[in-house]
């Protein structure tokens, strides 16, 4: 997890939320890869970079990641049925 070697942490999320500590607000960044991405995950990323440093941005996206994969799970439970939310196969 350290240092940040994925090329998308170094050329986007991080840098981005270096850049909006840096200037104390948000600015236009085209010279980033994505400079449209929405902006509230990278106030997140801001937040972290405040508060501590650049591991506790990527456990913010981690969280993200697992509150997505649990609603995808209660969704497919809810509207299919319990093994759909598993994606299980019957050999």
């Amino acid at each position: 997890m350290y240092p940040p070697r994925a090329f998308d942490s170094t050329m986007y999320f991080l840098t981005s939320a270096k850049v909006y500590v840096q200037s104390h607000r948000l600015v236009v960044t085209p010279y980033l890869r994505l400079p449209v991405l929405p902006q509230l995950n990278e106030m997140f990323f801001t937040l972290s970079l405040l508060l501590y440093d650049d591991i506790a941005a990527q456990v913010i996206q981690l969280l993200l990641l697992t509150t997505l994969a649990a609603a995808l799970i209660a969704f497919c439970r809810r509207n299919f049925s319990k093994q759909a939310g598993w994606c299980q196969r019957q050999f």
